[in-house]
């Protein structure tokens, strides 16, 4: 009527020194050495399926131990723990170094043997995972484990753990092979990718962008991740950050403005901003306005000088008139032409727009050129 149940057979004598006998929920086993020693339930099962006492663990060396929920068996070379959270062994390396100070109460007890990977091995526990090089144990905790899990762990998009995280009093970050994960009070857990976080480093960090709070989507051709002060950007074109009255003016992925993903981290230009985008640029003016420059015209802006060349600063959107389609400047004008923009400044501007010639001309098609005459 006890944990074993009925006797199923016989005891049985392996050598002079070991003996042992099977019941209907687990085995007694006797050594000379070791003593006299019963395993019940899933731990006799557990040790079986491993090799029994001629396995990995060897032979039991004391009964079964409860403690909050959880049994706990030691054996010759390593221990098996039980619970409802499942049933599993330590051993080798991984039964010493759980010993050390602190790891037991981090991680909990194992919910799953040892596996081997590309690097070494895993084992999965209560609170998260430790992953065992050549060189070192790292573990993997709270709710950066279970982000890290539900991504694949380390046959997911971030690969193995580098480093155990690094932790301030309100967030931890972890590095892996291809990324990290932030956990931060107000912003959540949430994984960023190693282009991500390139850019994320280059544009002064967390200090900066403070952490993530949403995973990374794909929008405008680029992987998109939002931070609490601003977005990142990384395409095949180039890796930016969108932040401040930029980012609310573009409309974050919406792409209202026509421009795509910005492709290069906004500059302070002459009391202004200006940031490269796919398709064009962004010109926030020292007045405090800005205006997006597009495709053609953005690229003769640019060859201009931009907003401290011979035009400065823009003052409109692109507009469509009897002239053709242009975009006004401080100092000038850019119309589509053939084969790009092109520039109307200065005294050619003025007398195209007095004397009524945009009517009877339509818009320019190349650029001025000097004369011996003008």
């Amino acid at each position: 009527t006890g944990a074993l149940g009925w006797p199923r057979a016989a005891d049985y004598c392996t050598s002079a020194r070991q003996c042992h006998q099977w019941f209907d929920n687990g085995i007694i086993y006797t050594e000379w050495s070791t003593g006299t020693h019963s395993l019940i339930g899933d731990i006799s099962t557990l040790h079986y399926s491993m090799g029994g006492t001629t396995g990995v663990l060897g032979l039991p060396v004391q009964g079964r131990q409860s403690s909050s929920g959880v049994w706990v068996q030691r054996f010759e070379r390593g221990r098996i723990y039980s619970s409802s959270a499942g049933t599993a062994a330590l051993s080798g390396y991984l039964n010493q170094w759980y010993d050390g100070p602190g790891r037991a109460e981090q991680l909990g007890q194992p919910v799953a043997n040892e596996s081997n990977t590309s690097y070494g091995v895993r084992q999965q526990f209560a609170n998260g995972s430790v992953h065992l090089t050549s060189t070192s144990a790292t573990m993997v905790l709270g709710p950066l484990a279970r982000t890290y899990s539900s991504l694949g762990g380390d046959t997911g998009m971030l690969g193995r753990p580098l480093s155990e995280a690094a932790c301030a009093p309100t967030s931890c970050v972890q590095e892996f092979e291809h990324g990290r994960i932030y956990t931060a009070h107000g912003a959540g857990t949430w994984a960023v990718t190693a282009g991500v976080s390139q850019a994320l480093d280059s544009s002064g960090g967390t200090a900066i962008l403070g952490f993530p709070t949403a995973a990374p989507t794909n929008s405008l051709g680029a992987t998109v991740q939002t931070f609490q002060n601003g977005q990142v950007y990384v395409s095949a074109a180039g890796t930016a950050v969108l932040r401040g009255y930029l980012l609310r003016w573009h409309g974050g992925g919406a792409n209202v403005r026509g421009l795509g993903a910005p492709v290069a981290n906004e500059t302070s230009t002459g009391g202004g901003v200006q940031q490269k985008f796919a398709r064009g640029g962004a010109y926030l003016t020292p007045s405090g306005t800005a205006f997006s420059v597009l495709g053609p015209l953005d690229t003769t802006y640019s060859l201009a000088g931009g907003p401290l060349g011979l035009l400065g600063w823009p003052v409109s959107g692109e507009v469509c008139d009897a002239s053709g389609c242009y975009q006004q400047f401080e100092s000038g004008r850019i119309y589509h032409g053939a084969s790009g923009g092109v520039v109307l400044r200065g005294a050619m501007l003025t007398t195209y727009l007095r004397q009524a010639l945009a009517t009877q001309l339509g818009s320019p098609i190349s650029q001025e050129q000097q004369t011996r005459s003008g």
